[in-house]
């Protein structure tokens, strides 16, 4: 989905570069059987993650999922929630069209 993708700026990414690369040249470092090998990469992986989340975040679909947070918040619902049933409404027409 495309609302989820745009804008894309690597001005989200900025916050988490410089540990990026710290853990990425230890990693470089560590020999291939190192037992602290595995933790770096952990955590390499986990910021990867926390890079994508940050560019979701800041995405059209993730700013319309904030807007409508307060709505679906007495639902118990976060913006992450709101954002999947934004994106479920055209899914939800090709359905029904389809039974039809």
């Amino acid at each position: 989905m495309a609302a989820l993708y745009y804008p894309r700026s690597h001005v989200v990414e900025a916050p988490f570069l410089a540990e990026k690369q710290q853990l990425q040249s230890q990693l470089d470092s560590l020999g291939p059987q190192a037992p602290e090998r595995t933790v770096v990469a952990d955590r390499l992986r986990q910021l990867d993650r926390e890079i994508a989340g940050a560019y979701q975040r800041q995405s059209l679909l993730g700013r319309l999922g904030r807007l409508v947070e307060p709505v679906v918040r007495p639902l118990g619902w976060d913006w992450r929630i709101g954002c999947a049933a934004i994106s479920s409404f055209p899914a939800r027409e090709v359905v029904v069209a389809t039974l039809a």
